[in-house]
């Protein structure tokens, strides 16, 4: 819910129109519904994932689109894709998607990716340290130089 409702005030805040605030917040809902999907060793693992657990972690946004592409809109699904898929705008499976859906979806998850690392910094996961605030505001201010109409 924090990622949901903080994704959806970033959106807001730049003058997203309701619609697409309201869908961000579905796709925020359920931005992990992947993570159901991953062995709770992994999840739950103290101390650094190796490069093939956090593949595996990674992985959970497809497993997530996977769960929800025919439960929700599609777009909505391509959000929870989109925020952790660094292929998206070029890979072969969303081709068929119109340039209009790919230029709504992009952005959108944009705000998700932003709210997901926020929120991972706040409230640290067994696999990673907790962060000081220099190191969130740093953070921050570097993801939010790529939002649209960001002046950071």
């Amino acid at each position: 819910m924090r990622v949901e409702k903080l994704a959806s005030e970033l959106a807001a805040a730049n003058n997203v129109g309701p619609d697409y605030v309201e869908a961000l917040g579905i796709a925020g809902r359920y931005h992990d519904v992947g993570k159901t999907k991953i062995a709770l060793e992994i999840l739950l693992k103290p101390g650094k994932l190796t490069k093939r657990e956090y593949g595996i972690i990674k992985g959970h946004a497809e497993r997530g689109y996977e769960l929800l592409k025919d439960l929700i809109p599609r777009e909505i699904a391509e959000i929870v894709l989109a925020h952790h898929y660094p292929d998206y705008p070029n890979a072969e499976r969303f081709r068929e998607l119109a340039q209009k859906d790919v230029e709504i979806i992009l952005p959108l998850a944009k705000y998700l990716i932003v709210a997901d690392k926020v929120d991972a910094m706040l409230y640290p996961r067994s696999y990673q340290p907790e962060f000081s605030p220099d190191i969130i505001r740093s953070r921050l201010r570097a993801k939010l130089k790529w939002m649209p109409g960001s002046e950071a």
